[in-house]
């Protein structure tokens, strides 16, 4: 399957919502089970106007069907990447081609040496993803982090410009 990123639109708010209620997207990313549409909206409205953010949806190329959402935020000479996948389309290589577009686009817009991302040391379907869309773990032992008011055990990843 070929996958296209797409800005997101209002229109995506229910969608969204509704995906994030999946229990391993709620298990394994910031999202919240009692996220509202508004709240949604808001969140994107935010980052349509902030020029360290960017974040876009994933669909099908052919039939513009909703698949993943990914989102890359900049700190400094850096970027760190995130994202997840619709439950309907997942085990299909969506999620390592949406990073490898995310990155391309993170590279060709910010002057970053290099981009990050993390995930739960239990989450092994994402280090998988991260290594297959060329990141690199980083060497020393896993670490604790605070993760949407939650405490994370997380294993860091690093792919250089």
């Amino acid at each position: 399957m070929d996958i296209a990123l797409r800005d997101v639109s209002d229109e995506d708010a229910e969608w969204y919502v509704e995906q994030v209620q999946d229990a391993e997207i709620l298990r394994f990313t910031i999202e919240r089970a009692s996220l509202t549409v508004e709240e949604f909206r808001a969140a994107l409205a935010r980052l349509r106007s902030d020029d360290d953010a960017m974040g876009y949806l994933v669909v099908d190329a052919a039939t513009g069907t909703r698949l993943a959402s990914v989102a890359a935020t900049r700190q400094e000479d850096g970027a760190e990447v995130s994202y997840w996948v619709a439950r309907a389309a997942r085990g299909r290589g969506v999620a390592r081609q949406a990073v490898r577009a995310l990155c391309d686009r993170v590279l060709a817009n910010w002057p970053v040496n290099e981009i990050r991302l993390f995930t739960h040391v239990d989450n092994r379907a994402s280090q998988r993803t991260a290594e297959n869309a060329g990141f690199h773990r980083v060497d020393g032992p896993d670490e604790p982090r605070e993760v949407g008011g939650r405490r994370w055990l997380v294993r860091w990843y690093r792919r250089a410009r």
